[in-house]
């Protein structure tokens, strides 16, 4: 089994010297003895992290040395990988021989496929990624793969020019019938797997990156309940059936946090302390500090300070559109989409747009309304840019007309 690992170790004129200095190496050891790659660099040992092979927070200037030592850890890691993918057993002499420029042993990047490519980067996004980025990174490899079949072509590494671009996207627009954001997620995940494969030299080819070669996006019409909707919620009477109350009730949570379902799924008594919530958020790991609202607070009392059961995404997401069809939520809501160079109107009754995200778009359009500050309200939410945040903010213009003719006479009395 093949390790590597970030470890101290003292030159001779260290030791001499008694020095709290050791010198930082990576230690590399397959099927014969260890080999040793200096990092050029030196660290008071009080300052390393045995157990996470890392510098210490307490280090000033930890962070830029951390990464410094994760690239040089990604070279070693790329020797090895690219034996692997040529059958060629990674041997502790062997990838020695690669890092020191051995040109009788050194592989050819370029013989690494792009799909090969693809394995060694989503294996490595594993370590890093939550499951849900991972499942979409695989519905992106699919989709890859299904034009592949479609054009009976394989995709390598010169195929990604704006004729790729243009045949990928009346693929996925026309032959699947999708949408351009999808599109361009598709495109904006390629183009970093893609950028990766060139900083490590397996990628020559640039016409990627060309203007024209870019992810498309546009603005979805999602809804947000106002809290005149979220009271007919509240006050429904779903007594005759538990499972419909009980994601009700974790639905109004969501909407008076603001937070993710991954998060306010999870939430515990630990989380609230002096009628304040504090957490650490799944996808960012932001932490938020959220006010204790008393419709929070009366569901945590409901039901003795837990949290009502939880039901995967899924199920709530089926439970939601019910239980907003009881409450009447039946408005007519035009949602548009660009498909390809088609625009696509179709109208939908609110309630059957509900889910488990609409309670965030809720919690943050609600305190909009309000007249709460923008940042004061990111600093709930988690948002690190205006930008993002104003995507949740889903006001009608007729509503927005309406907050600053309200502001303005507020002011004026």
């Amino acid at each position: 089994m093949a390790i590597l690992k970030l470890i101290v170790k003292q030159s001779q004129s260290q030791k001499k010297t008694k020095s709290n200095m050791y010198m930082l190496m990576y230690r590399y050891t397959h099927k014969e003895p260890s080999v040793y790659f200096y990092t050029g660099k030196n660290i008071d040992i009080q300052y390393f992290d045995t157990k996470n092979q890392c510098i210490k927070k307490s280090y000033s200037g930890y962070n830029k040395f951390n990464v410094l030592l994760s690239k040089q850890r990604q070279k070693i890691e790329d020797f090895i990988n690219s034996a692997l993918a040529n059958d060629i057993d990674p041997t502790s002499t062997y990838i020695k021989a690669l890092y020191n420029g051995d040109k009788q042993e050194k592989i050819k990047k370029v013989s690494i496929t792009f799909w090969d490519f693809v394995d060694l980067y989503i294996n490595d996004a594993k370590m890093k990624l939550k499951p849900n980025t991972l499942r979409s990174y695989n519905n992106i490899i699919n989709n890859l793969k299904a034009y592949e079949l479609n054009k009976d072509v394989t995709l390598n590494w010169e195929s990604f020019d704006t004729d790729f671009y243009f045949s990928f996207f009346d693929f996925y627009t026309n032959v699947k019938e999708l949408g351009n954001n999808g599109f361009g997620k598709i495109i904006k995940v390629l183009k970093s797997i893609l950028n990766s494969a060139t900083e490590r030299g397996y990628n020559h080819s640039m016409a990627y990156k060309s203007r024209e070669f870019k992810a498309l996006r546009e603005e979805v019409d999602n809804i947000y309940l106002s809290e005149e909707e979220l009271k007919t919620i509240i006050d429904l009477d779903l007594s005759y059936c538990k499972k419909y109350e009980q994601a009700r009730d974790l639905f109004i949570i969501g909407c008076y946090t603001g937070l993710r379902f991954s998060d306010f799924s999870t939430l515990t008594t630990n989380n609230i302390s002096l009628n304040r919530i504090t957490l650490k958020t799944q996808k960012t790991g932001a932490r938020v500090v959220l006010p204790l609202f008393p419709e929070v607070k009366a569901i945590l009392d409901k039901y003795n300070g837990t949290l009502p059961k939880v039901y995967c995404n899924q199920k709530m997401n089926q439970y939601l559109k019910i239980i907003a069809k009881e409450a009447k939520l039946n408005e007519m809501i035009e949602k548009t989409h660009t498909r390809g160079s088609k625009t696509i109107k179709k109208f939908y009754p609110k309630h059957d747009m509900v889910c488990t995200h609409t309670a965030r778009r809720s919690f943050a359009t609600n305190l909009y309304k309000r007249g709460i500050d923008t940042l004061a309200i990111m600093q709930l939410t988690g948002h690190s840019t205006e930008k993002s945040f104003m995507s949740y903010i889903k006001i009608s213009k007729e509503e927005n007309a309406q907050r600053i003719l309200d502001q303005f006479l507020s002011k004026s009395a």
